[in-house]
């Protein structure tokens, strides 16, 4: 907003009355604040200016109202993020605590001894597996070559798992293969 300037105010042409005063008079009136504001006050050009002032101030009253309702609404959601947040942590440390209690169980009961016997009992049953087989080669139906690929994979599973056992039990080996 540009300021006011006296070429803006567009002054009313002065009476030839008041041209025809005396200097000591018309310098009176000059003096007078009260009778040069009024004249000013009632002119076009400072009505105009006072009423765009006026829209400005305005403008500016709405732009900070939405502002200040943005800056409410800014803290209501971060006021919402932060109470989720709250939540998230703990739930986070729920979930932490939750995963230290399940592994303290499976720790207790799927130790590596615990582990080691039931792999040998799935050994053992790999080896009686293969003697099934063997024992129902005169039972069974089923042609020859059949019954000894079936004899073959039982074998191969067994020694394979035999094999693992024995590796876990050498010393160099810490865990189950």
């Amino acid at each position: 907003m540009k300021p006011l300037s006296l070429a803006d105010l567009t002054p009313l042409k002065v009476p030839h009355q008041l041209e025809i005063l005396p200097y000591t008079i018309k310098t009176q009136f000059l003096q007078s604040h009260e009778l040069v504001s009024g004249y000013i006050k009632t002119l076009d050009g400072y009505k105009q200016h006072q009423a765009q002032l006026r829209d400005v101030v305005n403008k500016s009253i709405e732009q900070l109202n939405e502002i200040t309702t943005m800056i409410n609404e800014y803290e209501d959601t971060a006021k919402t993020i932060e109470e989720q947040l709250a939540k998230i942590k703990e739930l986070h440390q729920e979930f932490i605590n939750l995963e230290t209690y399940h592994y303290q169980l499976l720790a207790a009961n799927f130790n590596q001894t615990f582990l080691k016997t039931k792999f040998k009992k799935l050994v053992e049953s790999s080896d009686q597996e293969g003697y099934k087989i063997v024992q129902n080669v005169g039972k069974d139906h089923n042609d020859l070559e059949t019954t000894l690929e079936q004899f073959r994979a039982s074998r191969k599973k067994y020694h394979l798992r035999r094999e693992k056992l024995n590796r876990w039990d050498e010393d160099r080996v810490t865990g189950f293969i």
